[in-house]
C-alpha cells in the first residue's frame, strides 16, 4: 500500500489524461480507414494501402467517383468473392491469390475494372493455359468409379 501511495505522489498512478503522451502526426490523422461497400458487403482498408498502387482505380484518385457521401463510404456494384482478393492484392503490397471458389472469367473481369494487372496477365489468367496448371496436378485418380466421373 505504501509503495503505491508513493508512486502516485510521484506522478505513475496520474488520472490527468494530460500527462499521457500523445504523438499523433499529420500523416496518421490523414491515413483513417475508408470503407467500400461491395454490392453490400463492406470491407475498411488505409487509404495509403490503396495508394500504394496509384495506377489502380482504388488507388488514384479516379475513386472519388464512386464515393457515397450520405453513407460515408465507396459504392461498387461488383463480384464480392472477388473482392477479397483484390484487397489482398493491396494488403499484401502486390501478391495476388486466386480463389478457387471464384470463375476465372469473372476474377478477370474484376481485375479488368478495378485496373489490377496488364492485359496479357489478365489473358493468360482467363485463359485456358494457368487453368490447366492449376487443375492439372499429378495426383492419383480415385478408386472409386462415381469419384473418377467427378474426377
Amino acid at each position: 500500500m505504501k509503495m503505491k501511495e508513493s508512486a502516485r505522489r510521484e506522478g505513475l498512478f496520474s488520472n490527468n489524461i494530460s500527462t499521457i503522451p500523445r504523438e499523433i502526426n499529420e500523416v496518421q490523422l490523414l491515413d483513417k480507414p475508408i470503407t467500400i461497400n461491395i454490392s453490400g458487403r463492406k470491407f475498411e482498408v488505409r487509404k495509403s494501402t490503396l495508394e500504394a498502387f496509384p495506377y489502380t482505380l482504388l488507388g488514384s484518385e479516379e475513386r472519388e467517383f464512386f464515393y457515397d457521401v450520405d453513407k460515408d463510404e465507396y459504392f461498387f456494384e461488383r463480384h464480392r468473392d472477388s473482392f477479397e482478393a483484390i484487397l489482398y492484392y493491396y494488403q499484401s503490397r502486390g501478391l495476388l491469390i486466386i480463389p478457387t471458389h471464384v470463375n476465372a472469367d469473372i476474377l478477370g473481369e474484376e481485375l479488368r475494372f478495378f485496373r489490377i494487372g496488364n492485359e496479357d496477365f489478365i489473358h493468360k489468367l482467363t485463359g485456358k493455359q494457368i487453368i490447366d496448371t492449376i487443375t492439372k496436378k499429378n495426383l492419383p485418380a480415385p478408386e472409386h468409379p462415381w469419384k473418377r466421373k467427378i474426377w
